[in-house]
Order: C-alpha cells, then sequence, then structure tokens
C-alpha cells in the first residue's frame, strides 16, 4: 500500500505518513487507530 493510499484510509495526508514512518513525527495513538483498520491489523491492544 501506497504512503497515499494509506493516509486516504485513515484519515491522514501522505505527508503526514511519510513523517511518521520517517520518525521527524510522533506516533500518536490517533495515527495508530487511524491506520490500524487501514492494514487490517486486527485492532489495537493496549495490554502488550
Amino acid at each position: 500500500m501506497t504512503q497515499e493510499a494509506l493516509g486516504r484510509k485513515a484519515g491522514f495526508s501522505a505527508s503526514h505518513v511519510i513523517a511518521v514512518e520517517g520518525e521527524t513525527r510522533a506516533l500518536t495513538m490517533d495515527f495508530v487507530r487511524g491506520t490500524d483498520p487501514a492494514l487490517e491489523t486486527g485492532g489495537v491492544s493496549m495490554n502488550a
């Protein structure tokens, strides 16, 4: 999946996805919650 497609599915811009991947923007729970369904990872667990 492209960064643009992920951003579109998750409600973020491609530049936001790129910044998180490049570690120039913090990874937030909002980002995790948005990208989880887009990536079909099965849900966010806080017990890990």
